[in-house]
């Protein structure tokens, strides 16, 4: 297919954002509808420009997911001490949120002594860095979690000796990264999304033996960072599909659309690498 290049307005309030496009060039399919494409119903717009526009947005976003805190009695758990925080461009919101503390009986049985219990902790884990990606037909949204220190803390506490946490092994959580896949659509005239699916993948080691008192504790550990990571899905889904949310983000990429005098976006479909917007 041959493509006439035509190059649109220069991205001034792209530039605005940071995303640093100058006199883009755009790439028209030249056929039976270029007049009518060039009459302003449709044009198709490289999906990478609304991933760089939605990336630069989003820098400053954070994830923070901690429950470990100073020992009282037998605990050590901290309430309320995780949050996401989207950035200023997308309006500064923050919510908290409690992760319970992981305790797991050390009973191996009827003639087993009574060993105490494991309690686990989320130590100061974050995801502060986000990228967007063109994967057609999606956006991806991955947002990558550090790899500082032991993520998940184990103690022991006895009835008779608590052990501390020399008793129980740590958990290392290293290449984390929370991906979600959205769907671009035409909503109230301008683009938006569709929050589709969400996908985890982690390498976790513990640090110590998995078996104390015949008790397998890293089996239970590693549902622990499922019911973690199942929390999170389901906190960031409810972010992004927050009505707020979905104006932000609609008004960071609508000034693109404004360069070419979309202003009203009936359709959004997709070829390949392109957008195709189709409007009024």
């Amino acid at each position: 297919m041959l493509f006439r290049p035509i190059v649109l307005a220069t991205f001034s309030s792209i530039l605005a954002f940071g995303v640093g496009f100058n006199n883009l060039a755009v790439a028209i399919p030249k056929n039976k509808n270029y007049q009518l494409k060039q009459l302003g119903r449709q044009v198709p717009i490289p999906a990478k420009i609304i991933a760089s526009a939605v990336e630069y947005a989003a820098n400053g976003s954070k994830i923070s997911l901690n429950n470990y805190g100073n020992r009282y009695g037998k605990s050590w758990h901290k309430a309320n001490d995780s949050y996401i925080q989207t950035a200023s461009v997308l309006g500064s919101d923050t919510q908290r949120f409690d992760i319970p503390e992981l305790i797991k009986d050390l009973d191996c049985g009827r003639w087993c002594p009574d060993m105490g219990d494991g309690k686990f902790y989320i130590n100061d884990w974050n995801a502060n860095n986000v990228s967007v990606k063109w994967q057609n037909p999606y956006f991806k949204i991955s947002l990558l979690f550090e790899s500082n220190g032991r993520e998940i803390k184990g103690f022991h506490t006895g009835s008779f000796k608590t052990l501390g946490d020399g008793g129980m092994p740590d958990v290392n959580i290293d290449n984390a990264r929370l991906d979600i896949y959205v769907k671009p659509v035409a909503t109230n005239g301008g683009l938006s999304y569709r929050v589709m699916n969400t996908d985890f993948k982690a390498d976790i080691q513990a640090t110590g033996t998995c078996r104390v008192s015949r008790v397998d504790v890293c089996n239970t550990v590693f549902d622990y960072k499922n019911q973690i990571v199942s929390e999170v899905q389901n906190k960031v889904t409810a972010l992004l599909n927050n009505q707020s949310m979905r104006v932000s983000v609609a008004e960071v990429i609508q000034p693109v659309f404004n360069n070419i005098g979309a202003n009203n976006i009936t359709k959004v479909s997709t070829s390949g690498d392109f957008l195709v917007v189709h409007y009024e």
